[in-house]
């Protein structure tokens, strides 16, 4: 499924309220998948969680778009990404929510049913018939669900591990990274993607481990696309240098630690 970029940036308060509501559901939901059900911390955490939903939905509904790199209110997004923000897309967007709907009325129960749902792991839940039917059957009117359409984001995934295995071969092919700059884009737009570039990481370690050179063609691949980065976006957009090696450092470095 394309991701629309924002058309807008989050004021200050707007964004306060998001990452407020980000920490407080990413507490309770770790609380409800790490103790027992009648666990003190969890009624705690829910309790946060349903006086914090209260105040998002004095005045209507509060609805969130989610991306898999971060979350949208009204089509604004926060100007400096929060970790509690990135972590609830990430959580949400692995199990096919593309906007979450808060309603007056959603309590501790409502929420704890959901986490408990987001808890199990996505194919678990997509073999089961998806979030969205799931919800229906088990939650409520106060918290509303739209599912992504899994055959659309196969899709894009399939058309995904054509481009990483395109832009791979060729880092691997030469001395130098030979590509057009509409691939290169495509590189960027990778990167922006923390699920993304981990899929291009973990391809890139899987394609040189099968080649006698091993680790020596893996980097000397990667050397060859951070080249090319380096060409392109300082032909292109050189304001933009320091921001997209952060990315692509944060993304390969979370890769790694999760392949070990």
């Amino acid at each position: 499924m394309s991701e629309a970029a924002a058309t807008t940036q989050l004021g200050p308060d707007a964004a306060n309220r998001l990452a407020e509501f980000a920490r407080v559901c990413k507490a309770a939901a770790r609380a409800v998948s790490l103790y027992p059900g009648g666990h003190p911390a969890i009624a705690v955490s829910l309790s946060r969680l349903e006086q914090t939903t209260a105040r998002l939905t004095e005045s209507g509904p509060y609805q969130v778009q989610v991306l898999s790199d971060g979350l949208l209110i009204d089509g604004g997004r926060m100007a400096k990404q929060d970790p509690a923000v990135l972590e609830l897309a990430t959580l949400l967007h692995r199990h096919l929510i593309g906007k979450l709907s808060l309603n007056t009325g959603a309590n501790a129960e409502s929420w704890r049913t959901l986490l408990l749902l987001l808890a199990r792991s996505s194919e678990e839940v997509r073999a089961d018939g998806g979030i969205a039917r799931l919800w229906a059957t088990a939650g409520g009117p106060s918290l509303e669900i739209i599912e992504i359409d899994y055959a659309e984001v196969l899709r894009e995934k399939q058309g995904l591990a054509a481009t990483i295995d395109s832009i791979i071969e060729a880092a691997m092919s030469g001395p130098t990274l030979t590509v057009d700059d509409a691939a290169m884009r495509a590189v960027i737009d990778i990167i922006k993607d923390p699920s993304k570039l981990e899929q291009m990481m973990n391809t890139l370690e899987a394609t040189a481990a099968r080649s006698p050179q091993g680790v020596e063609l893996q980097t000397a691949a990667l050397l060859n696309i951070v080249r090319g980065l380096v060409d392109y976006v300082g032909r292109t957009d050189p304001q933009q240098l320091n921001t997209i090696f952060e990315q692509f450092g944060r993304g390969a470095r979370l890769a790694y630690e999760d392949g070990l």
